[in-house]
């Protein structure tokens, strides 16, 4: 993330202002969350879950009161960690970091929720390496991003630099510790011409 000019907001907090009303409507519509129907279709019982690029942990709310887990949620934007301090479930550790610092601790579940596409592309690498050095042995790994046919960039509305659209889930595909678990591609709901997916992998070392 670049550092915001003066008397602007950062690139995360001009997004989380932006998208707001979005992100209460999500909360209220969490049963068609895609992220949250997967993880009730594999049956899965976490006990600690991380989302990377939480917002105002809108999702790590519903995930903590259906599954009664411990729930951290990391977002560089720190307008979207206060409101969801003061708007969430007050249990939800929250930090005010991104991608490549996940700090300590350890997970049974990593979300990455809808923003790799927004990560600069020499971070990619900091990213997986991070989201790999906190999940467990035998945890799962979620991918929540654009699938476009092919890659491609356009200009970000809240700052001058790029989104990069393009298959996140191959990040981690030629990983031999990482295997294909759940995998839903489907048309982006705000914008038909787009696909989104959501591809779960569960790590399981030799």
């Amino acid at each position: 993330m670049t550092c915001p000019r003066e008397g602007r907001l950062s690139v995360g907090d001009a997004y989380f202002v932006r998208r707001g009303a979005v992100l209460d409507w999500f909360h209220k519509a969490w049963q068609q969350d895609p992220v949250i129907s997967a993880l009730w279709q594999l049956k899965l019982k976490p006990e600690r879950v991380l989302e990377i690029g939480c917002a105002n942990g809108w999702r790590l709310d519903r995930i903590k009161e259906l599954f009664g887990c411990h729930c951290c949620g990391v977002d560089p934007s720190q307008v979207a960690i206060t409101s969801g301090r003061f708007s969430m479930h007050r249990d939800i550790e929250f930090r005010n970091s991104t991608a490549c610092d996940l700090g300590e601790g350890t997970y049974d579940v990593v979300i990455f929720g809808f923003c790799l596409y927004l990560c600069r592309r020499e971070d990619l690498f900091k990213a997986a390496y991070e989201a790999d050095r906190v999940l467990e042995d035998g945890g799962h790994l979620v991918i929540y991003d654009f699938h476009p046919e092919n890659d491609y960039s356009n200009g970000c509305p809240d700052e001058d630099q790029s989104n990069y659209k393009m298959q996140y889930f191959n990040m981690f595909v030629w990983h031999p510790y990482y295997r294909i678990v759940h995998r839903n591609v489907f048309r982006n709901p705000e914008e038909p011409t787009e696909n989104l997916s959501v591809y779960i992998f569960q790590k399981k070392s030799f």
